[in-house]
């Protein structure tokens, strides 16, 4: 399922590049690249599936506090909320991190590995490479930042004046990006379920992505 979701973040891509939308497309890189990464180091260490499933129940008890605290109590139902704070209760411990080794306090984790992103990136391998373009730079356009506001100013221009063009240079570095994530992808699919009808389709891929895009040398992630 996380692979069918890459392929529809692919096709959401791949329209945004076609009519000039780089940054906007850059946006949705980030979230491909985190999708591909997390798909293929679950699929290369098992034994982390269930803190990845697990983690679902502290993000949901999360939302339900901001929903509280927004709408005020009640919005769920008494049983409901019991339901939610019980498989709460029942993940939460596998999730508490040292927050002052000093004071030996806890807290909990901000997500489901203790493996920050980047170090998971690089330890699924050839994925790690796409750092700087997946992650990076996408996350730059993300956030509210100085660096995403003069990532749009036209550098040609006299003065501050905004860039309101087809942004088709940042949508080559998004398309380049998100057909090397798919294609990997597909290849973990490919291995995963041992599907070896995939295997000449998938070579006769690789070969037009270098066609396209140019060697394994020069072509960031493979």
């Amino acid at each position: 399922m996380q692979g069918r979701l890459c392929a529809e973040e692919f096709s959401e891509i791949l329209l945004l590049c076609g009519n000039g939308y780089g940054v906007a497309a850059l946006r949705l890189v980030r979230g491909m690249f985190e999708r591909t990464v997390t798909t293929r180091y679950l699929s290369e260490h098992p034994d982390a599936v269930d803190n990845y499933l697990d983690y679902y129940w502290i993000s949901q008890h999360r939302l339900m506090g901001a929903i509280r605290e927004t709408f005020g109590p009640g919005v769920f139902g008494d049983d409901k909320e019991e339901e939610m704070e019980q498989h709460f209760q029942n993940v939460k411990a596998k999730f508490m991190v040292t927050d002052c080794k000093k004071c030996d306090t806890k807290r909990l984790n901000h997500t489901w590995s203790k493996l920050d992103f980047v170090a998971m990136a690089r330890a699924t391998g050839e994925l790690g490479k796409l750092i700087v373009p997946a992650y990076y730079l996408p996350t730059k356009e993300i956030h509210s930042t100085i660096g995403a506001v003069l990532s749009r100013l036209d550098g040609d221009a006299e003065g501050l004046v905004f860039e309101g063009g087809g942004q088709h240079k940042r949508a080559d570095e998004a398309l380049i990006s998100a057909h090397n994530l798919i294609l990997n992808c597909l290849k973990l699919q490919e291995t995963y379920f041992q599907l070896d009808i995939l295997k000449r389709s998938l070579e006769a891929c690789y070969a037009d992505f270098f066609e396209i895009w140019g060697s394994p040398k020069t072509v960031p992630g493979q």
